[in-house]
């Protein structure tokens, strides 16, 4: 599994191990360059690329000492190497100071300022060791301009993170906002960063490799004394297990989801979350709809039931059957008092429920009504816009920056909700209320930009609550749920609708149980 950290917790690990004696700054600055000097070397090698010339642009802090270091060993492989160096010996750390006086005992330093695309040929390997991890502000002009040619012209690798993207947020602090390309490989050491997953660091790190610079100890304890934000890694996680059905079981036994619909010509949403949950493996699935409504849902839904739910009335009568073990609610409700009664009545029921679109829109005005009623286990799926609209507070500070990540955000919403929170995205990150924290990045998979269409979040639900109802916890069904998603995404390709998703859930599950026999 695979844990990740921020800038604040990557500095504790760093000096819990000076302050015990286990490495100094300059131990931990040459396992760090020599490491990524060598993993550069292997992932070009695996990748067959031409190495015409190694340019290294070197900070004026540690990330340019590891800089000087990756430049002396690529030396040492004997390649053409290069270093361009943003300021002088002053300002910088011992470790730092003698990392760059290595380096000039055998080659020279030119100026960060002469390095343009002249300098850039086409295979050119440009190294950025311009800033790492504690760069919270804009990038120094003469900084930008050197990475932005190496960028636009040449092979970009980043040590430890691109510079300009800040470590904990994602967020890129360049001059001219996203850089004109993204690195293709950025070396980090010993754990990845919040950055690297979020916001423009999906896009701009290219792919991240971890180098060990024998922190383990460190981090492990890290682990110990609080929570880290995890790297949802389906490998990790006993799928088969999970979304396998046994050939002794029938049907009640994987669960019985109510999807609440919303009027006449409004039931195109909770139609596309039924059947996904349907899909994902819930053993029975029933749509709750006003009575006008009943006769255009059963003209489209056949093994999905229709229950005639008009009021929080005809809710409860509905939910006197124990059989019903998870409500989904919001997808084409509607915002109205109808609404709203019906979230308190299914929230009182003591049953898991999923709150997406409607059903959190519906309390913008009144979250703690909302939050008040939450004592039964539930999963909230917003997009942004019902994230700020349900948790104002909490996305004014984000704005502001006095919450630094979206990790720290959606975590935030969790604790005061009550609920587990899945905030959507290309960064889509999970928490709950005790504070465990999970990112799903598409950095860790191919692109599903198809994803992008209306009703697709309809289908999230919907798995999630099909997950609920076969057992999963509410983070589980989160995660898994938005990582089937995408893979069914995936699967179908460009020209996806909302309504191809929930079909290609089964070629999912084939892969993932497939071979697995019945048990």
């Amino acid at each position: 599994m695979t844990f990740l950290v921020s800038s604040r917790q990557m500095r504790w690990i760093e000096a819990r191990a000076i302050e015990a004696g286990r490495a100094t700054e300059w131990d931990l600055m040459k396992r760090a360059g020599v490491g990524a000097a060598d993993a550069i070397v292997r992932h070009l090698d695996e990748m067959q690329e031409d190495i015409g010339h190694f340019a290294v642009l070197c900070g004026p802090g540690n990330n340019g000492g590891d800089g000087f270091v990756i430049a002396r060993r690529l030396l040492h492989h004997g390649f053409p190497v290069s270093a361009w160096e943003l300021g002088g010996p002053e300002g910088r750390s011992e470790a730092s100071r003698r990392a760059r006086d290595e380096w000039l005992g055998l080659r020279n330093a030119r100026s960060i300022s002469e390095f343009d695309d002249h300098h850039v040929a086409q295979d050119t390997v440009v190294i950025d060791a311009l800033f790492g991890t504690g760069l919270s502000r804009p990038l120094p002009t003469v900084a930008s301009d050197a990475l932005s040619a190496g960028l636009r012209r040449g092979k970009v690798i980043a040590v430890d993170i691109l510079s300009g993207l800040d470590s904990d947020s994602g967020a890129f602090h360049g001059n001219d906002g996203f850089p004109p390309k993204s690195a293709s490989l950025t070396v980090t050491f010993e754990s990845p960063k919040l950055g690297h997953f979020l916001g423009d660091g999906v896009l701009g790190s290219g792919e991240v490799r971890t180098v060990s610079i024998g922190l383990a100890d460190e981090c492990s304890d890290l682990r110990t004394n609080e929570r880290c934000t995890r790297l949802f890694d389906p490998n990790c996680i006993s799928l088969t297990s999970v979304l396998d059905k046994r050939q002794d079981r029938h049907k009640y036994e994987y669960g019985h989801v109510l999807v609440m619909a919303g009027g006449r010509a409004k039931g195109g949403a909770a139609r596309l979350a039924a059947r996904a949950a349907l899909r994902i493996g819930a053993g029975l699935v029933t749509v709750g709809v006003p009575e006008e409504a009943l006769a255009e849902n059963a003209a489209r839904l056949d093994a999905i039931m229709i229950a005639s739910v008009s009021t929080a009335k005809d809710l409860g009568s509905v939910l006197e059957d124990p059989r019903i073990d998870v409500l989904c609610l919001g997808p084409g409700m509607g915002v109205s008092d109808r609404s709203r009664d019906l979230i308190i009545t299914a929230l009182k029921a003591s049953r898991r429920v999923v709150l997406d679109a409607d059903a959190l829109t519906s309390f913008a005005g009144n979250p703690e009504r909302l939050f008040g009623n939450i004592d039964s286990t539930v999963v909230m799926t917003p997009h942004m816009g019902e994230f700020r609209a349900l948790f104002s507070g909490i996305f004014d500070s984000w704005s502001k920056g006095d919450i630094r990540s979206k990790v720290d955000a959606v975590a935030r919403a969790a604790a005061l909700s009550g609920a587990t929170v899945l905030l959507k995205g290309h960064d889509t990150v999970v928490a709950t209320p005790e504070g465990d924290t999970c990112i799903l990045s598409t950095a860790c998979n191919p692109y599903a930009p198809w994803l992008a269409t209306a009703g697709s979040g309809d289908v999230l639900s919907g798995l999630i609550s099909g997950l609920l109802a076969r057992g999963c916890s509410g983070k589980d069904a989160a995660t898994i749920g938005a990582w089937i998603h995408a893979e069914a995404a995936r699967e179908f390709g460009p020209g996806l609708t909302a309504e191809d998703l929930p079909g290609c859930v089964p070629a999912v599950l084939r892969r993932i149980c497939g071979d697995a026999k019945p048990v």
